[in-house]
């Protein structure tokens, strides 16, 4: 394998050989998403960044990589080891993408990128404002991953198969019904589902392609008349799979036999999702139909959990929390010596449970100074002992029916300083705040951060990551469209699931995250009938040895207690006698 310099240096040669001054590698595959396959993996490959977000741009000069506050500390160490610049997205100081091609490039400038990996709407936006206002071309028909990585990893070929509708609600049919009532609606023809999470949720299929995501590679085309066909590695399929698929009166092609069928169709209105649909597909697509680019209708419908899916969680989130437990117990015991360790230990508690089918993302488990590197994930051969101090603990996994994700922040060794108190006590405050706030039906994910950095603020505090994601149902554990943050504007109904984690981070000393998952819900009480609350999903106790009481008022308390005792109720029946006692220790009422 190529060095990075090695590397900067074969694209800087490709640039002069196409006469481009520039090369954006975006992260993505063809269906925009978050975490993609080896095969898609440009980013990382070049800039040696794997951190689930971020964009890297070489010219003749510079090499750039723009990624978010989850990643600065990570991406830190990288730059100053290889030498590109960091450039923070986010931050006021920092310009956009776009914004440096305009002010480092001119006139018949030309910028190349991967036109199967950039959503249209993206590409076609940048190359009207970069012609608009600096004459810059923008070509999207050069990938140069391809032209330079020899071994480039082929299209991922796993095992598909069926999730039971037990643990949907609903058949694969059921959904193809309801998408054509959408599809009548918008006066369209056909609907192509082109988001991974969503060709799994309304196939009731799941893969593996991607790893910690039961996804696999895949279209899925419906028509106004109900006819549906998927276009998917069909030698993947399972027996089980073509019987679902056949008893759903779903066709089943090659993955890349899409563009192919469509061309034999009658010019048509396709719909299509606005944010997933690559540039490459949409220009071959409207050669021939109408290609109308919206909200993915797959996307909404997975938000809201119907009443099948809400009891598959609460079964299943029970069940991760007795791994939890047990997980727990033997970090109290002091099993662990290393980070790793500590991350290969919640791995196995999991495996013994028979629901399990895989972690749902790379356990991040952070150590004193390491906890303040948000997404920091210890490997084999790259972690630290664990010392006194806190120890940020990340972790999720995939069951039948639920994905599950919690942070949890113990102080291991010696007694918590005043400051670690402090610290800890208003993360924990912040997590209240939203856990015990009633709200208005229809409120936005950016109304819910305001309530949970308030807590914060207070003290002139903050984080740089949001507050809260989306959670999927044996799906993605980031679910998007719907997020806790400043600028997320989705209303929010019941059924949804979202995390609430916030988080404090010194750099060179520790970080601090405490994390539930929860599930909106109508509030019980007659006087907020127009109102929701959270119901929480997590069952796993709190720490509470670095709680400061008198940073906390009465409600707060009382939150904590009665969450305890819900944690203590329904975890009990299925404890040991050792781990009863362990759980009892750690759900104990705190008073002032």
């Amino acid at each position: 394998m190529n060095s990075y310099h090695e590397n900067i240096k074969l694209i800087r040669q490709a640039l002069l050989l196409h006469h481009l001054d520039a090369y954006i590698f975006f992260s993505g595959d063809p269906h925009a998403s978050e975490y993609v396959a080896d095969r898609y993996q440009a980013r990382a490959f070049f800039s040696h960044f794997h951190g689930s977000a971020g964009t890297f741009v070489v010219t003749q000069t510079e090499e750039l990589l723009w990624t978010d506050a989850r990643y600065y500390l990570e991406a830190e160490a990288l730059a100053s080891n290889l030498g590109f610049t960091l450039m923070r997205d986010g931050l006021p100081q920092t310009p956009t993408i776009l914004t440096y091609l305009m002010q480092t490039f001119g006139k018949k400038s030309r910028i190349g990128l991967d036109g199967s990996i950039t959503p249209a709407t993206t590409y076609n936006q940048w190359q009207a404002e970069l012609e608009r206002k600096s004459g810059i071309t923008l070509l999207a028909t050069l990938d140069l991953y391809e032209e330079i990585h020899h071994t480039r990893p082929t299209l991922p070929n796993q095992p598909i198969y069926p999730i039971d509708s037990k643990y949907t609600g609903k058949t694969a049919r059921e959904k193809i019904q309801d998408i054509v009532s959408i599809i009548e609606n918008e006066h369209c023809d056909y609907y192509l589902t082109v988001p991974l999470d969503s060709l799994a949720y309304l196939t009731n299929l799941r893969g593996s392609d991607v790893t910690f995501n039961p996804f696999f590679y895949g279209y899925l085309l419906i028509s106004k008349t109900g006819e549906a066909t998927l276009f998917c590695a069909t030698s993947a399929l399972t027996q089980e799979a073509i019987e679902s698929l056949t008893s759903h009166h779903i066709a089943y092609l090659p993955y890349e036999d899409l563009l192919s069928y469509l061309l034999q169709q009658p010019s048509s209105k396709i719909y299509a999702s606005a944010l997933h649909t690559n540039t490459m597909l949409y220009d071959q697509i409207k050669q021939h139909h109408e290609i109308i680019l919206g909200k993915d209708f797959g996307q909404w419908m997975k938000l809201y959990k119907n009443h099948t899916e809400q009891t598959w969680l609460r079964t299943q989130y029970i069940q991760d929390g007795i791994a939890y437990i047990h997980f727990l117990k033997r970090l109290a015991d002091q099993e662990f010596t290393t980070e790793h360790q500590v991350a290969l230990a919640l791995t196995e508690e999991r495996q013994k449970l028979s629901d399990f089918r895989g972690e749902s993302f790379p356990s991040i488990v952070g150590n004193t100074d390491n906890g303040a590197i948000v997404h920091y994930r210890p490997t084999a051969e790259h972690h630290k002992r664990l010392e006194a101090g806190f120890t940020v603990i990340d972790s999720g996994a995939h069951y039948w029916g639920a994905t599950t994700d919690i942070t949890r922040t113990p102080y291991l060794g010696n007694q918590p300083s005043l400051e670690e108190k402090r610290d800890y006590t208003l993360v924990l405050k912040a997590h209240i705040a939203m856990a015990k706030t009633p709200f208005p039906k229809f409120a936005t994910g950016a109304q819910i951060d305001g309530i949970v950095r308030s807590a914060l603020w207070q003290h002139g505090i903050d984080f740089g990551h949001g507050t809260g994601h989306g959670v999927g149902a044996m799906l993605s554990v980031h679910e998007e469209p719907f997020r806790i943050n400043k600028m997320n504007t989705v209303p929010i109904s019941a059924g949804m699931v979202v995390s609430n984690e916030p988080g404090i981070y010194h750099k060179d000393k520790y970080g601090i995250r405490i994390e539930n998952i929860y599930i909106a819900q109508p509030h019980p009480s007659k006087e907020l009938k127009h109102f929701l609350h959270w119901e929480p999903l997590t069952m796993a106790p709190i720490h509470t040895e670095a709680i400061d009481l008198t940073l906390l008022d009465d409600t707060d308390i009382n939150w904590l207690n009665d969450y305890h005792q819900q944690v203590s109720d329904v975890l009990s029946p299925h404890l040991s006698s050792e781990l009863l006692s362990f759980l009892k220790k750690m759900t104990t009422p705190i008073t002032r």
